[in-house]
This record gives structure tokens, sequence and C-alpha cells, in this order.
């Protein structure tokens, strides 16, 4: 499955405690970027984990990450995760619609551009300080 850049995925992840069953947990991630591998056929996607999950497979994401995958540096020290489109999911919920100011990249639900792909958000055209 393809997902876009802020889709919400619910991964299906197994927690195994030594001796006993497996269980699975269900952990609550969103896209963040991704990388086409031509060789392979496969699209493999860098995911943000909050602060609140646990997984294994995670890790800080760094510099190299973010100029690799094409992720925004506020995501740089943040723990993630790599997705691949064979990876188990439970739910896949799209992106909201809407535009990121270009000041402040603060994310504003169903708002739109302008001809030249620019959005300032209104707290930001009222205070040029900001």
């Amino acid at each position: 499955m393809k997902y876009a850049v802020n889709d919400q995925v619910i991964l299906k992840v197994l927690q195994q405690f030594k001796d006993y069953p497996g269980t699975f947990k269900p952990v609550n991630v969103t896209v963040i970027g991704f990388n086409v591998n031509e060789h392979i056929d496969t699209i493999e996607y860098i995911c943000y984990v909050p602060p609140y999950e646990t997984l294994l497979n995670s890790f800080k994401i760094n510099e190299q990450h973010a100029s690799y995958y094409g992720i925004k540096k506020k995501y740089v020290g943040e723990i993630g995760c790599f997705i691949t489109t064979t990876t188990v999911i439970y739910k896949h919920t799209k992106a909201p619609t809407g535009s990121t100011c270009t000041k402040c990249d603060e994310f504003i639900m169903y708002a739109g551009c302008d001809e030249l792909g620019i959005y300032v958000c209104r707290s930001c055209r009222e205070n040029p300080y900001r």
C-alpha cells in the first residue's frame, strides 16, 4: 500500500516477553518521508513515533535521515521507525487537506495556497515579528 506524507498509520507490533506467547499491540505513527528504491521495487517510509509509544526497532532521526528522505528539520532528534509496503498495519488514515504556513510551519486544515504555492497564516500576516 502507498502512503503520503502526514498520513496516520496504526502498526501491528508483536510484543513477546521471554517464554510467554506474544501479543499484538497497536502503535500509532505518522509518515514523515519516503524513498523509492528502483533496484528492489519497494518504497521505504520513515515514520515519526510519538513519545508515548514504544517500538523495539525505533531510532533517533538525525540530519542524514532528514536530507535523504526529505523530511522537515523539526523531526531531527525525535524518535522514528521504518516501514515498507509489506508492513502489517491495522488502520491507515489519510492526511487532512490543508496547507502549512511558510513562516511558522503550522498546519492549517482546509487552507489553500495562492497561485505561487505560498501560504501565510493569519497570525503571521497580522504580526510580522512572529
